[in-house]
Formats: C-alpha cells, structure tokens, sequence
C-alpha cells in the first residue's frame, strides 16, 4: 500500500505466492486434467440430471487418461479450451468417487489433497445438484457460463492455499517473530511472549530477507527457542544464557583480550589464538565460521575489525542455534572452563553397563534408533556400539573420536531381525 511498512496482509499475499510459485508445474498439471477425456465439441446432455446421483455414465475415472491408441479418442487431437455446465459437474463427480474411494477405502487410501482442495474451496460436501450448481458458478469468474484455462488455473491455485493455509499461517507468523512490538518497551522477553508485531520496518524487512538467504545457502532449522537465524534470534538466546555459561565466555573474552583494564574487544589475531587452542588449527569448526563471518560483515561496513564482548556472545549464540553446544562445551573446557562433572572411570565395567560410568569430559548421547513392528518382526541380536577395551581407551586414556582407529565421531548402529 506504499506506506513504507509491510503488515500482516502483505506478507500473507507474498507467501500465497511464494506457493503458487513452489507448485506451479503441479497446479498446471491439476490444472490440465480438467481439460482431458473430452473431445473438442459442446457437450449438450440432455440426461444431465442423472449426474447428482450415483455417478455410472461412461465418463468415469478412466476418461481422466487419453488413450493414444483410441482411434475414437479426439482429445489428443484437437485441445478443447473452455468446459460446459455439464463437463465440469463430471469432473466434480470424479472428485468426489475419489474422496468416496478413500475414505471407504479398508487398504487405508489416502485421500489425493487436491481433491480435498477442490471440495473445501468450493464448498462440496454431498456433491448435489444445488452444490454443483454453486460450485460452478464460483469457478464461473467471467460470467459466460463456460470455464476457461484461466478459470480453472485460479481455481487450482486457490485449492492449493487451501491445503498449505496452515504452513502459509505459520510462516507469516514467523514472518514477524523475533522482533520486539513497537508499543512494548520491555527490556527483556526471555518467554517469547511480547505481543506479535503488526508491521515491519524496511529494516526489519531486510533482517528477515537475509535471513532467508541464510537459509538458502545451508542454514538450518531448529526448534523455535534454539533457531538462530537472525540478529534478533541471536540476542533472545544470549538472554537464555545461564550464569555459568556466561561466566565462562567473559573469563575467557578477557584471557585472550589484551585491551586493558577490562578486555573490551578482540582483534583477529587474538581470535586466531582462541581457534588454535580450541581447534589445534586455524580455518576449521563452527567457531572460526561464525567469528569470520562478524569480521566481514564489519570490514564490509567500515567498522573497527574486532570482535566486542557482545559479538562474542553472538558467536556462541550461533553454535548453539546449529545444535553444536558439544561443541561450545568443548571450547569452553579446552580454554580451563569447568562445566561438567568430574572424571568417571570405566575400569573394570562391561560395554553393556559402562554407559552409566562414562568419562563425562567427553561428550557422548545416542541420537539414533531403530524401530520395528514387533507384530511382525523379533530382535535376533545386535552390535555394540563400542567394545569394553575400545571404551577404555576413549574413556580412560583420552583417545577420543575421531581417531586413527575410527575415523569418524558417529557410530554405527545395528541389528539383526527375523520374521515372525
């Protein structure tokens, strides 16, 4: 509307076409099927009312797929543009047979979502002459008592906003989280539960779009109080910090900060040296990511290259986002942290009771599983993730994974199954 603001209407039109422009190939082929079984002439039925009931004319499902093998078949021939009274309501028969088939279906069918589409737009719920009648006359945009290619394309269209509201509702919705109501001047929401904000700035709307390109070139998705996909999102997780967490990033900020008294910045080479220390080497892991990508974005703004002790926050902010707090923690122990408990031995307990014993100064959790039906299917026997001598060497001797023995820091895991 040119008011220099993007509301909650604005975006929800945006997202509307965002998903129009995501199906298009399939909604132009929904859309062209209404246009196949029938040849190019004006179908005149005079038995049309026999379509409001139980639909057994010849046009049945098998009329959706043109035979090229059917010498009576015109379809393929000459292309028919615009669709009669009576060739729409046959269509709308298929629709509901399908929706019928499916829910009478004892196989478990699902139901094809365009079709439900179809019905919820156009308000099919018996499929009676009446709601036929209607039916048409909503797809009838120009009046002229036929439905065009265009006609049926908005159709379509509409169907597809139908099924995907939700996830159109939802990203609107997240469209606008993360940034605090213009009429809040609560310092702090470390709930999430500040008023939705009704408009966005120019700025805030460039937020949001570099945000997506953020998530066009690899960013991932978490949940909604770990993703970390804005500056705003950034400084809602600093707020989460916990005082331990906090403590340790500030005594580490001022270990390798020489700007005294109070170590208040970071140059590269002092971030370099955290990275040397944490990672044995420079250009490797999330931290060393995130740390250059603050530089750049100063360096490319003309600010002083140097990290604050906010950035440095929002560095680890950002690991956390990407699911990397095993990572966080590592940095933090490898610069003198304490954050976990005390060493525990595996001396003397078998790999099958040793994961109650680990060593915690290695991280360690089990993110995988396999699943069965047990109706079907009995657990003949399965691997051990690790032998009692191998957790020993991890555990006790410090020979964490990965390592030359075991190239990779993720497990196998595995089982064998019988029928039953």
């Amino acid at each position: 509307d040119g008011n220099g603001c993007i509301d909650q209407s604005e975006i929800q039109a945006l997202l509307e076409s965002a998903y129009v422009a995501t199906y298009g190939r399939q909604i132009e082929e929904e859309r062209d099927k209404f246009f196949t079984g029938f040849k190019s002439v004006t179908i005149d039925n005079p038995n049309a009312e026999s379509l409001w009931g139980s639909f057994t004319s010849s046009t049945n499902s098998a009329s959706l797929i043109d035979n090229p093998n059917d010498s009576t078949n015109t379809s393929n021939q000459t292309s028919i543009t615009e669709l009669t009274r009576e060739q729409i309501s046959e269509k709308l028969i298929l629709v509901q047979q399908e929706l019928i088939a499916a829910t009478n279906s004892e196989a478990g069918v699902s139901v094809n979502t365009t079709a439900q589409g179809l019905a919820d737009i156009l308000g099919l719920v018996n499929f009676g002459k009446q709601e036929i009648d209607e039916a048409f006359d909503r797809m009838d945009l120009d009046g002229n008592n036929l439905i065009d290619v265009n006609e049926i394309q908005t159709l379509v269209e509409s169907a597809y906003l139908s099924i995907y509201g939700p996830k159109i509702e939802e990203q609107r919705t997240r469209f606008f989280r993360g940034f605090q109501s213009q009429t809040n001047t609560a310092p702090t929401d470390p709930g999430n539960t500040l008023p939705t904000q009704s408009s966005l700035t120019r700025e805030q709307f460039t937020e949001q779009l570099w945000a997506l390109q953020q998530e066009l070139e690899g960013g991932t998705e978490g949940s909604e109080l770990a993703e970390v996909r804005t500056e705003a999102d950034a400084q809602r997780m600093i707020r989460r910090f916990s005082p331990l967490l906090r403590t340790a990033l500030d005594d580490i900020f001022t270990h390798f900060s020489t700007d005294e008294p109070n170590g208040s910045t970071l140059t590269p080479e002092q971030v370099d040296q955290f990275l040397i220390q944490t990672n044995g080497a420079l250009g490797r892991g999330g931290t060393h990511i995130h740390t250059d990508a603050y530089f750049r974005r100063k360096q490319k703004a003309s600010q002083p290259v140097v990290l604050t002790r906010q950035d440095w926050y929002g560095v680890f902010a950002r690991e956390l986002g990407d699911g990397n707090w095993w990572q966080v923690v590592h940095d933090l122990e490898a610069c003198g942290a304490t954050i976990r408990s005390p060493k525990r031995t595996t001396k003397n307990v078998d790999s099958s009771s040793a994961s109650s014993t680990y060593n915690r100064q290695h991280y360690h959790a089990w993110l995988d599983y396999l699943y069965f039906d047990s109706q079907h299917l009995v657990c003949t026997g399965l691997q051990e993730a690790l032998t009692a001598q191998e957790l020993s060497r991890i555990y006790d001797d410090g020979d964490a994974l990965p390592n030359e023995w075991h190239p990779s820091d993720h497990l196998p895991v595995a089982a064998l199954f019988s029928w039953q």
